[in-house]
């Protein structure tokens, strides 16, 4: 599976727990913005929530930061 740069970083962000409104002001994008990226994640992952997709992210940021 393939996240585009910007939804790596919204990933990253909302694995570290932030809220949406926190994770949009650190990456400098509006909340909007940062819904529609996480919908997109959301859809490429197979997750169909927040809880799976931080069950997601756990698994495989850190299946790639042992492979790195």
């Amino acid at each position: 599976m393939n996240l585009t740069p910007r939804e790596g970083q919204v990933l990253e962000r909302l694995a570290q727990g932030l809220t949406n409104e926190v994770a949009a002001e650190a990456l400098g994008i509006s909340v909007h913005t940062l819904r529609i990226h996480r919908a997109r994640i959301l859809e490429k992952t197979g997750c169909r929530n927040s809880f799976q997709l931080g069950m997601w992210a756990q698994r495989n940021l850190n299946q790639q930061q042992v492979a790195a």
